[in-house]
């Protein structure tokens, strides 16, 4: 068959059918002859979309391909020849493949992958953005993965809520971020017309959250206690040739971010001026092939990708130390803080390191058998992260007397977001509030009576 006979979809060539017609065609144009040409014609279009080798009839070819029709499929060691007797037959048969392709099942896996180039390629979302998306699709389980988004159910899911999941105790952020991803896997399935439902939505967070882990931690705890540095400093102690022992001290005496502090530079310190110029980032994301890569980038946290010169952070006699510490670790780096090879710590082997040390610092208090229950309590809700030595070192810069401005200002944030989630409000705060009212009352009322008898003495001498 001549392709080049196939006639419009409409009069004008631009236009496509529209219901009225199609609903004509079901009623009075079921002739059998006519639907099967419209069927082959259908099939031609939707190969010739989708198919880019040639097709041809071997009309000198020897043997039994003698005038039959011929082309290829696959590419690579993929590829094989497809021959047919007709060329309608040749039509059906390339349809057949191509459909076969496009209605094979996709995996949960499947469609996750794909949402995530529509993310990065269309939508242009941040490379962290991705990454945070394929870390927490990777607490999905594997059986679900591999499972066909076809044959995925609302109870699917809720089974692997209830076994897999929930017992890990996730906070109610995480649960709901999490469904939150999986109906976005669904819809983009649906636009797509790999499946038909999103089977999200018949599942209600509510029901769940008391599985979550619900507790809110006081503005104390989110921060490390003098004793507790005291505690980490003197662990430090014994592996300061380590340089992410290093960091960690750089983390409580500058209150700087993961990322600022695995990528500051030996040039950014002024030890002559006293202070270090805060203005670059690590930053990670996943490659095309999946990898996690990391990069340093000319900007901050706060600088949201438009950099503006970043921040200056002053330097402390306990910074000092650090920094000298670290011009001496082994290999030759423009990194300040930087393993054997010269190359940037990553900020995953950071927190890990971290992590580590400070769990470390609490089984050796709660193993310690000559410590009392009251000087265990000191590890009891011990943090675990680099935020806890950014809020202990606003609170030590409030103890300096810091205005509200100059200590967003070292940090790298706006007042209120540095009044908000920064500043310890603890006991020993209120109470020294308590006190020094207590103690303004006092010397009020003191000096409101030493006026009443000055002002009665003349009064008395008249008397006299």
């Amino acid at each position: 068959m001549n392709n080049n006979s196939i006639p419009p979809c409409s009069v004008d060539g631009t236009s496509a059918i529209t219901q009225s017609d199609f609903m004509l065609l079901l009623e009075y144009g079921t002739e059998k002859s006519v639907m099967e040409d419209m069927i082959t014609r259908a099939k031609i279009n939707y190969v010739n979309r989708r198919h880019t080798n040639a097709i041809f009839q071997m009309k000198t070819a020897s043997g039994y391909k003698r005038d039959k029709w011929k082309t290829y499929v696959g590419k690579g060691k993929a590829r094989k020849e497809l021959v047919r007797k007709t060329e309608d037959e040749l039509y059906s048969a390339l349809y057949d493949y191509y459909h076969a392709q496009e209605i094979k099942p996709k995996t949960l896996q499947d469609v996750f992958n794909a949402l995530m180039k529509y993310k990065a390629n269309v939508l242009n979302r941040d490379q962290n953005t991705i990454y945070d998306n394929t870390r927490r699709f990777s607490h999905v389980s594997n059986a679900l993965k591999r499972k066909s988004i076809t044959d995925i159910t609302d109870e699917d899911i809720q089974t692997w809520l209830v076994k897999d999941y929930l017992p890990n105790k996730p906070k109610e952020t995480s649960l709901r971020k999490q469904m939150q991803l999986l109906g976005q896997i669904f819809a983009y399935g649906i636009k797509k017309k790999w499946c038909v439902q999103n089977p999200t939505i018949y599942i209600s967070v509510q029901d769940y959250l008391s599985k979550c882990d619900l507790k809110v931690k006081k503005d104390e705890e989110k921060a490390f206690s003098e004793k507790q540095l005291e505690l980490i400093n003197a662990e430090i102690e014994k592996d300061i040739n380590n340089p992410r022992a290093l960091m960690t001290l750089m983390a409580e005496h500058t209150g700087m971010r993961i990322g600022e502090l695995t990528a500051l530079h030996k040039s950014d310190i002024d030890l002559e001026r006293g202070f270090i110029h805060v203005h670059r980032q690590q930053h990670k994301y996943l490659n095309s092939e999946g990898h996690l890569v990391y990069e340093e980038v000319p900007y901050t946290k706060d600088e949201k990708k438009h950099p503006h010169g970043g921040r200056r952070v002053p330097l402390l006699p306990e910074s000092r130390r650090v920094i000298k510490l670290a011009m001496n670790l082994p290999g030759e780096s423009e990194y300040l803080l930087h393993d054997d090879a010269g190359k940037m710590i990553t900020e995953d082997s950071y927190n890990q390191n971290l992590r580590k040390r400070c769990q470390r610092v609490v089984r050796q208090i709660r193993n310690n058998k000559d410590l009392d229950d009251d000087s265990k309590r000191v590890v009891e809700n011990m943090p675990t992260n680099n935020h806890a030595f950014r809020v202990a070192f606003n609170s030590r810069l409030i103890d300096l007397g810091l205005s509200a401005r100059e200590r967003a200002l070292i940090l790298g944030h706006a007042v209120e977001t540095n009044e908000r989630f920064y500043s310890k409000r603890d006991e020993r705060t209120l109470e020294s509030i308590a006190s020094r009212l207590a103690r303004a009352h006092l010397e009020s009322s003191l000096a409101a009576k030493d006026r009443s008898a000055q002002k009665e003495e003349p009064v008395e001498e008249l008397l006299v």
